[in-house]
């Protein structure tokens, strides 16, 4: 991480919510900072918090209603920020997901039209998708859905003109620069580019969702084979999806 430290700016936006504006830029140096200014609220207000929700370049603070006052709560955490050692604190408590995808034409609804814009051959496509290690900026949209940050400007695809009406679970799909995995079945516009065996949203499970926001997820080529093999074991041992979390 880079020494230079990205104080954040205060607005109080509700009764019991403050947002921490990390500015306008996305990038990995914000991403890094947030990751660590995110384990800090945890940390240091675990009785007062209610939720926090990080993104891009913001962290949402959502408070209990026994808080006093979120703004001067806020200006002591500013003071522990400063004082960090950004250094110090770089083992944070986030994973990395492995994220298998079947590119195979079965699933890939959209690849002769990501192909034929980026002019990349399949096995291209999936070199430079698999390639990047991708960073959870935020969940949201739907439960479990990781918004990433990393993808390759050469894979960038407009979305569909007409959104599909309906999209299966664990649908991966590119939308104009950025990739995704649809966690659970609806509607979508993205271009379809394969399909994950992997629940990345399952309420009974020990871990309901499989990403969080912080967490870098690193996708990986199977075959048709493979996705129905992963796939009948999850739905057999759904707690198995621990494998796939380092």
């Amino acid at each position: 991480m880079k020494d230079h430290k990205i104080i954040p700016k205060v607005m109080q936006t509700g009764e019991r919510s403050i947002r921490f504006s990390f500015g306008d830029k996305i990038s990995e140096e914000t991403f890094q900072q947030i990751r660590v200014f995110n384990q800090l609220i945890r940390t240091y207000g675990k009785l007062e918090i209610e939720d926090v929700v990080p993104s891009y370049t913001t962290v949402h603070v959502y408070f209990h209603s026994n808080t006093t006052s979120p703004i001067e709560w806020s200006h002591k955490l500013l003071e522990n920020w400063n004082e960090m050692n950004l250094k110090t604190n770089k083992d944070q408590p986030y994973n990395t997901i492995q994220i298998p995808v079947c590119y195979d034409e079965e699933f890939a609804l959209d690849i002769q039209k990501v192909m034929k814009h980026t002019s990349l051959t399949h096995k291209e496509m999936i070199n430079l998708h698999t390639a990047p290690a991708y960073a959870v900026h935020a969940i949201g949209f739907l439960p479990g859905f990781p918004y990433l940050g990393g993808l390759h400007p050469r894979l960038a695809t407009p979305r569909l003109e007409v959104p599909r009406e309906r999209l299966g679970e664990g649908t991966v799909g590119i939308g104009g620069a950025q990739t995704g995995v649809y966690p659970v079945s609806s509607p979508g516009g993205w271009n379809i580019i394969g399909r994950t065996p992997l629940s990345l949203y399952q309420p009974n499970r020990n871990i309901p969702f499989l990403c969080k926001a912080g967490d870098i997820v690193r996708f990986q080529a199977i075959s048709v084979k493979q996705f129905w093999e992963i796939k009948r074991d999850l739905e057999q041992n759904p707690d198995d999806i621990q494998h796939w979390i380092t």
